[in-house]
Order: C-alpha cells, then sequence, then structure tokens
C-alpha cells in the first residue's frame, strides 16, 4: 500500500490544551509503523502525539502508546533525529488518524514530518 505523509507545522507557544491538528482518514488495512522526523532546531520543544478513532468512536493514543507505562511521557519530542514506532496495527474499516502538535518554545515554529506506513 505504501506510505503516507504529514507534514505537522506547530506555531511557537502552541499549548497542548489548543494544539494544532492534522487529520487523515486511513484503511482498512494496516499500519505497519509511523516514523516522527525532527529537524534541528527543535530542541525537544515540539510535542507530538499520534491517536486514531473509528467513526463515532473516542480518540485512543498509538504514539506513544498506552502500552508505554502510566510513567511515560504522552508525547514524543526529539531535536535532530527521526523515531520509527513499530505498530502492525490492524484497521478492520475507515479510520481517522490525528497528528497533534504543541510548542513550548516562545520563539520558533517547528515543522515535524509524520510518516505512516502502510500495508
Amino acid at each position: 500500500m505504501g506510505s503516507l505523509s504529514l507534514d505537522l507545522t506547530i506555531p511557537a507557544n502552541t499549548t497542548q490544551a489548543a494544539p494544532v491538528i492534522v487529520q487523515n482518514p486511513i484503511g482498512p488495512g494496516k499500519i505497519k509503523s509511523i516514523k516522527l522526523q525532527f529537524p534541528a532546531g527543535c530542541q525537544y520543544l515540539a510535542r507530538v502525539q499520534i491517536n486514531i478513532a473509528a467513526f463515532g468512536n473516542a480518540r485512543q493514543p498509538i504514539v506513544p502508546s498506552q502500552a508505554s507505562g502510566n510513567n511515560a511521557l504522552d508525547y514524543v519530542a526529539l531535536d535532530n533525529d527521526v523515531q520509527d514506532f513499530p505498530l502492525d496495527l490492524v484497521l478492520k474499516h475507515t479510520t481517522i488518524l490525528y497528528a497533534y502538535g504543541w510548542n513550548t518554545d516562545a520563539t520558533n515554529q517547528h515543522e515535524v514530518k509524520v510518516v505512516i506506513n502502510l500495508e
């Protein structure tokens, strides 16, 4: 099936309570993995969370996943790095993928690339 790429542009001073949200329908099929690419300069200030929701259902975090444990952060924040999250998540129906971004940098906006590898 290939991959789907989303650009998440997060303005300075975007809060977790009012994040930037990019949404895209996907499925049916399988999400093999999600890759987050943070460019140099993010300095761990841009934060991202990926959720999915089947139509009419509550959103569920998949990156980072709930399986990470209670003490895990509810976001991913990197600098000049790429992190791949293997999932093998089967989608039986069309589902909406939500990429949330917020940014504690008071001066600069940051752009994070989200790459969804599909099967």
